[in-house]
Formats: C-alpha cells, sequence, structure tokens
C-alpha cells in the first residue's frame, strides 16, 4: 500500500506504519490522497493492511496501539461492522467486476439474495458474529426445503463467499467457515427422451424447429451448443457418416466443460427422413446466423411442444440442458 507521510509505531515486536493512502480520481485519474489514516504491517508471514477511519493523529496512534495488540494476541484486525447483506452485495459487485456470464451471475443473485433473506430472520447480527453453527443451520433450512445436492452448490457460493472476504478483501479476522467440510451428493438421474417421444416431437414440430430438435436430441448437444454450431463444425463425407466438431456453447469462446468434442450424429431414420438429411438439404437452422438463436426462444419452442404433446415427467427444456451420454441416446 502506498503512503505518502509514512511513519513507524512500535507497538511491543511489531514496527507498524502509517500515513495517509493515494488513491486515483475516478472523475479525471488524477492522484489523490485521503484525508484519514491508514497502517500497515506484517507478522508472522501475513501482511495487515487497515484503514483507521480518523484523520486525528492522536486517535490514530490509539488505534494502532489496538492493532498491534490485537495483532500479537493472534486475533488479526478488527471485524468490520457489516451485516450478511452488506458481505453479500460486496461479493456480488466483486464477481459482476470479473465478467462472468450472465447466467452465473444470475445464480450467484439469487443464492446471496436467499441467504440475506435467511440471515435476516435467523442471524441479525454483524458478519463478524456468524459461526460455522450458524452455516449449518442455514445448510439444513435448503436441505430440508430443496435437497442435499441444491444445499451442496449453494453452499459453495457462500464458502466462496466468507473465503474472499477474509483473504481477499480482509473484511473479517478469520473464515468462520473453514472447517465445515461437505461430502459432495451423488447426481441425479438424468431423465432421456425415449425413442417415442422423440418421434412424437419430431413429427409435431414445423419445418424451421424440426432440425434444432433432431440436433440437440440425436447429436446430444446443449442449448447454446446448437445455437452456436456453425457449418465449419460439420464433417459429412460421402463415403462415411461423419462427425460434429462441438467448440462453442457456453461460455466465451468455448464449450460449458471448456473442453472440444467429437459427436458423431447418430444417423436415424425418423419418418422416413433421414437426421443427416437435415444438414444437406438446409443451411443451419434455416439461415439464422451462427449465435442469433436464443435460449429464450428454443425455450419457448420446448415448451409449446410439451404443452401440446405432454410427452414426459420432466420439462422438455430439461433434456437439452443435461445431454444424454451415448450410452443412453435415443
Amino acid at each position: 500500500m502506498k503512503l505518502i507521510n509514512r511513519k513507524n509505531v512500535a507497538v511491543g515486536e511489531l514496527n507498524i506504519q502509517f500515513g495517509h493512502r493515494t488513491y486515483r480520481d475516478p472523475a479525471d485519474g488524477s492522484e489523490r490522497v485521503s484525508q484519514t489514516f491508514y497502517a500497515e504491517c506484517g507478522y508472522n508471514g501475513k501482511r495487515y493492511a487497515v484503514p483507521l477511519n480518523t484523520d486525528d493523529p492522536a486517535l490514530a496512534m490509539h488505534r494502532i496501539h489496538e492493532l498491534g495488540e490485537r495483532i500479537l494476541a493472534g486475533k488479526g484486525a478488527k471485524p468490520v461492522k457489516l451485516t450478511i447483506i452488506d458481505l453479500a452485495r460486496r461479493y456480488l459487485a466483486y464477481q459482476t467486476s470479473m465478467s462472468r456470464a450472465e447466467t452465473t451471475l444470475t445464480k450467484y443473485e439469487y443464492v446471496l439474495a436467499t441467504f440475506g433473506a435467511w440471515a435476516n430472520t435467523n442471524f441479525n447480527k454483524a458478519v463478524g458474529k456468524f459461526t460455522e453453527g450458524d452455516f449449518w443451520n442455514w445448510h439444513r433450512s435448503v436441505s430440508a426445503a430443496y435437497g442435499k445436492k441444491t444445499a451442496y452448490d449453494r453452499a459453495i457460493i457462500i464458502k466462496q463467499m466468507f473465503k474472499w472476504a477474509v483473504n481477499k478483501e480482509k473484511l473479517l479476522p478469520s473464515n468462520p467457515v473453514s472447517g465445515a467440510t461437505m461430502r459432495k451428493p451423488a447426481p441425479n438421474e438424468q431423465p432421456v427422451f425415449s425413442p417415442d417421444q422423440i418421434s412424437k416431437l419430431l413429427v409435431a414440430a414445423d419445418p424451421h424447429f424440426k432440425p434444432i430438435l433432431a440436433v440437440a436430441a440425436y447429436a446430444g448437444l446443449r442449448f447454446g451448443e446448437v445455437r452456436d454450431l456453425t457449418w465449419d463444425m460439420v464433417y459429412l463425407p460421402g463415403d462415411g457418416p461423419g462427425h460434429l466438431v462441438i467448440r462453442l456453447g457456453g461460455c466465451g469462446d468455448t464449450t460449458k466443460t471448456g473442453r472440444v468434442r467429437r459427436m458423431p450424429p447418430w444417423f436415424r431414420r425418423s419418418h422416413g427422413t433421414r437426421f443427416g438429411d437435415f444438414f444437406r438439404r438446409e443451411p443451419i437452422f434455416a439461415g439464422l446466423s451462427p449465435g442469433s438463436l436464443k435460449r429464450l426462444k428454443l425455450r419457448r419452442n420446448l415448451k409449446h411442444q410439451e404443452i401440446s404433446y405432454a410427452l414426459a415427467e420432466y420439462p422438455c427444456a430439461y433434456y437439452f440442458d443435461c445431454p444424454p451420454s451415448v450410452g443412453q441416446r435415443v
């Protein structure tokens, strides 16, 4: 930390430095100097940088000695008086600044909002008083309402938030949930369309939507992968079945898992038309430019098919969010 008019203060074996911190004015980018004092020091391999929240030299000196005594006692910096809601808002702002995918930010926003709502009812204290016991109370409430897998997924985000608050932002002296170990639940059984259900979907689908359904079902692609499929990913030689090279469909210029994979198109006859014919007869998805086919539009079409034909107990969209493995493909 860059300090102006830096001075040293000895507190026991500690050498604490304090002064005025520099910062960049967001309006014009010029370097400014804070009116209040900041302090920093190192001890036992850890670095402490603490705002003293005063411009009075005498009061700053008093707080420096308090800080030194806490560090020597193993307590570190005094916990910031934040609520769970305050911490959640800061963490969400941090994740937003990291340019996360829209779906990822939506998940973070929902999980943090529900965690804050629980805290308003069950933990109306400063975040510095949050304990591992409070974490497990919240975890049990989520598990009872939504199941173990959902509770595990949400708990990962909450644990990441507390780790960020301690290690990166120095908002807490220690991580209250660092010892809260969890065993990842077994994945849920993945539903898969039957051949009869796929046949009904293809019969009912309009000419524009039929190849979209066929690609998603027979090639095992996710929504984003169907949306971003381009001709240079399609290999259909005349002397063999060919394959699809799936390189896009997730966040950024990659797939959801970050891996490129080859998928056989699994040629099947569906009411007299081979799946492979869709590629040869039509431009990809009726001439839509890559990326212009939106996920929401796909969901609305699938919802229409689901309401009209009631093909399965699970929503149709689920099958194409979680594509089946080769052994399960119909």
